[in-house]
């Protein structure tokens, strides 16, 4: 491994949220912004190195900061039953430290040298991400080969239960303590049958967690955790010989190319409900909540924009055709929010209603079941369509200006789309979204089968409760 470079000055930063990538949340912006700006164009170099690792360079002059993003594709969806969770947790212990940068130093030097670093896991991939001064870019890409190469032969018993208890601990705190993550998986459980790779949440299954071992862990790492199953994407401001040559540097060395067919999740046959699916569970009668959810499509899809325009439609603000939930009598929601989840192989609307207090689960789905078919039977307004796609296109035009976000979004459109200037065909694709393209997703995939997942109500106490995979 080459030696660590020198980067002068810097200062100390706190780390941001983490970004989940793929999933869009759309802000309320004048029409006509979002007709009149297009993005720029993409200024993109590619190149394979002989190791397998994809590439990406996007130099921007513009801009006095740097983002290096690196996808591994892999995620929980490359799990199995019994031993889920193993993507969420390479993605801790891979800031467990290495000879090179021992434990604690890789978010040490990337802090005095004034930037900042992340990660994310999600069914389908990992990311990990750093943005920085365009001077501190040669250090963020020797910590994030030095990890790739060093992670497997690092890993010991220590490491390995000590980043075990912190994940067991995210799940408590996210997942069984939290209603919207224990909603969402209850519904994972209830639109894949428990085998499926979509079924459980990535944080991973509290009696998987428990059974991992270290030996799992290595075997994870050796098989997805390589040149070959990784992209690297480098964009804001530097130089792009200098980039290449770091690249070649710190990266070229790596071994581990494998064949593509070894880290792709097994093809699926698309999951349906042949009939609707009712989830009871206990919790809170203080904070009871509904979730339904409905198959639809893989990201990239013919109808997948479509129906990134309908959760709009349905949800946003006081805007949403579901705002009246908790704005008209009789109220029977204090928050509600729609997202549509488009994974590599498969696809998901959830509708997540907060309930009022003394509110009736069965009140608040014949509403939205009303307005669904209301949906269905006119269509959106044409006032609603221009605001929906202009969001959408706005919400393109943020993520492109923002330079850690641009990088996500290149390793997002490699991944889903096939090529990381997908930009200018992601806005089309929104823009040609119609009222006819509404009224028909609506039909096919939002009048089907659907589940639904009761916590903390009244419904809790009844006998009839459906078991759930978690």
């Amino acid at each position: 491994m080459p030696a660590q470079p020198d980067v002068a000055g810097g200062r100390r930063t706190r780390f941001l949220p983490v970004l989940a990538a793929g999933i869009f949340v759309c802000a309320l912006v004048p029409l006509q912004l979002a007709t009149a700006q297009r993005a720029p164009a993409w200024n993109i170099e590619q190149f394979t190195l002989p190791n397998g690792l994809r590439v990406t360079l996007n130099a921007d002059p513009s801009t006095s900061i740097v983002a290096a993003n690196v996808w591994y594709r892999v995620g929980s969806a490359n799990e199995v039953p019994g031993r889920t969770g193993l993507a969420h947790l390479l993605e801790h212990l891979m800031f467990a430290g290495t000879p090179n940068a021992p434990r604690g130093t890789f978010d040490e030097l990337l802090e005095d040298a004034g930037a900042r670093s992340n990660a994310s896991t999600t069914h389908d991939r990992t990311s990990y991400f750093e943005w920085m001064p365009s001077n501190v870019l040669p250090l963020a890409l020797w910590l994030e080969a030095d990890r790739m190469q060093a992670l497997v032969g690092t890993i010991d018993s220590a490491t390995f239960h000590r980043q075990l208890d912190i994940v067991r601990n995210e799940r408590r705190e996210t997942v069984d303590g939290a209603i919207d993550g224990r909603g969402y998986e209850l519904m994972l459980g209830a639109l894949f049958p428990r085998e499926h790779p979509y079924a459980w949440h990535p944080v991973g299954r509290s009696a998987d967690l428990d059974s991992l071992t270290l030996h799992d862990v290595r075997e994870f790492a050796r098989l997805y955790y390589v040149p070959a199953n990784a992209e690297l994407v480098v964009t804001g401001s530097f130089d792009r010989d200098s980039a290449r040559a770091l690249v070649q540097q710190y990266f070229g060395a790596i071994a581990g190319v494998v064949s593509d067919s070894s880290v792709t999740p097994r093809t699926l046959v698309p999951a349906r409900l042949a009939e609707h699916v009712n989830i009871v569970a206990p919790g809170d009668p203080a904070a009871p909540a509904l979730f339904m959810g409905w198959h639809t499509v893989p990201a990239f899809s013919d109808d997948d924009a479509a129906l990134d325009i309908v959760a709009r439609l349905l949800a946003h603000d006081e805007l949403g055709r579901l705002s009246e939930l908790s704005g008209v009598a009789p109220r029977v929601a204090q928050a509600v929010s729609v997202a549509h989840y488009s994974a590599r192989q498969v696809g998901f609307l959830v509708i997540s209603i907060f309930l009022a207090p003394g509110a009736a689960p069965d009140a608040a789905r014949r509403r939205v079941q009303r307005e669904i078919e209301r949906l269905a039977r006119d269509g959106p307004t044409a006032l609603e369509l221009r605001e929906a796609r202009g969001a959408m296109h706005v919400q393109l035009l943020d993520r492109h200006a923002d330079v850690m976000q641009r990088a996500e979004l290149l390793n997002y459109y490699s991944f889903y789309a096939g090529g990381p200037a997908h930009a200018e065909a992601d806005q089309a694709r929104y823009a040609s979204v119609s009222a006819t393209d509404v009224q028909r997703v609506v039909r096919r995939y939002l009048l089907a089968p659907h589940a639904r997942v009761s916590i903390g109500s009244a419904d809790a106490s009844r006998s009839n409760a459906v078991p759930v995979h978690p």
